[in-house]
């Protein structure tokens, strides 16, 4: 799909990428996307994107009826053929999440790493803005939330 190493990434963060491919194929929805993956993130039992999105001021309700209406303007193709491909957003984000593990220290890829590089697609920004989240907020509320912890673990 990408440049990056899906063995990098933490257990939890697999299951919300492959969760994400999958709702974009349950859609109809011929590229999975930015907009996949903060829907799953959304709906998480753990809640932490939610966490995240309160502790930076956002309206959680609010982002994700956002996330939401954007996802059900998708284009749709009924019926299915293939696995939904990935977007040239998605694989920036996936990117920019293992640039993050780099730079943060980490062993792997984890879910803030994905909703912090999420937070610099302009779609999934517009969005999350409405709902009062900024990149600066939530990274904030990411380093909050770490408490300078490292991923070392699967």
């Amino acid at each position: 799909m990408a440049s990056f190493d899906q063995e990098k990434f933490t257990d939890k963060c697999s299951k919300v990428v492959r969760d994400s491919i999958n709702l974009a194929q349950e859609s109809g929805h011929v590229r999975f996307t930015p907009l996949h993956l903060a829907a799953v993130l959304l709906k998480d039992e753990d809640a932490f994107m939610k966490s995240i999105l309160a502790q930076s001021g956002a309206d959680t309700n609010k982002a994700f009826e956002g996330i939401e209406s954007a996802l059900g303007k998708l284009s749709v193709q009924q019926p299915m053929t293939e696995t939904p491909t990935a977007s040239p957003q998605i694989i920036k984000v996936l990117n920019g999440a293992e640039s993050r593990r780099k730079s943060w220290g980490d062993s792997y890829v984890a879910v803030d790493h994905l909703i912090s590089a999420m937070m610099e697609d302009k779609e999934i920004q517009k969005l999350l803005s409405e709902s009062g989240a900024t990149e600066k907020n939530v990274d904030e509320a990411i380093k909050r939330l770490r408490r300078g912890k490292k991923i070392n673990s699967k």
